[in-house]
């Protein structure tokens, strides 16, 4: 496994084309995505960002734009409105790469027929966990052996398949982590805490939902007794004995 910061690159003049396409630098694959849907370049210290006629556009910071629009790393860039852009691996500021394959240079290795020489690897981009295609043979799939994917984000107790071997995401994390004992520890740290703050995240939804439910559910019962009662009311008038003229007549007293 390697964890490299990249900060320490030299800036250079460079550009990534974005989109769903094979022939792209960075390939989201997502139905909304288009096939080339931007272009990122870098010149020098300074980013920016173009549209290059996409069918759901570029947002940057929740406003659309043509471009070419200067932006920064930290900058949320959305592809349509709904997919996050995915930022090349070498502008990362702190990566974490756990290598799958066959080969024995892998920090995963797997000696199937099926499975290529380098045929994946996972990146920690230091916000989410991402699986990769490193151009294999039989593929990378998702959950199920039919759901083939590029580049995709995956959480752990997901199962990805290299060709038909099945492996999944907790599997790779604790074996690629056991292989770097320093490297390894900074990756598990940092998942760990990753994961807690997901976790703690869902807990407080968690209870939200619960307390909506509740009061919810509490209207639900006033709401009926209401009702009934309005009822109850409505069909003791209806019962009640009416004159010729429609007037309601007395009860005689006993």
């Amino acid at each position: 496994m390697t964890i490299e910061p990249v900060n320490n690159i030299e800036p250079s003049n460079r550009s990534w084309l974005i989109g769903s396409g094979d022939d792209c630098d960075v390939v989201i694959d997502h139905p909304k995505v288009s096939k080339h849907h931007c272009q990122l370049t870098r010149t020098g210290d300074r980013l920016s960002i173009q549209d290059v006629n996409s069918e759901n556009g570029t947002w940057i910071d929740g406003v659309p734009y043509v471009g070419p629009k200067p932006i920064r790393r930290g900058s949320s860039i959305m592809l349509g409105e709904t997919v996050e852009m995915l930022w090349p691996v070498d502008l990362i500021e702190f990566k974490s790469v756990i290598a799958i394959g066959r080969s024995q240079d892998n920090d995963v290795v797997l000696d199937k027929p099926n499975v290529s020489g380098r045929h994946a690897r996972l990146i920690d981009d230091g916000t989410a966990l991402w699986i990769e295609d490193c151009g294999s043979t039989n593929g990378v799939a998702l959950n199920r052996p039919d759901n083939l994917v590029r580049h995709h984000r995956v959480v752990p107790g997901d199962a990805i398949y290299l060709g038909s071997t099945r492996i999944t995401i907790d599997r790779i994390l604790k074996v690629g982590v056991a292989t770097d004992s320093v490297n390894g520890q900074v990756f598990a740290d940092r998942l760990a805490e990753k994961m807690l703050s997901t976790t703690l995240v869902s807990d407080g939804e968690r209870k939200r939902q619960q307390k909506f439910r509740s009061a919810l559910l509490t209207c639900f019962a006033i709401a009926s007794i209401l009702i009934g009662a309005a009822c109850a009311v409505y069909f003791a008038r209806i019962a009640e004995p009416t004159g010729p003229s429609g007037d309601r007549v007395p009860q005689a007293v006993r």
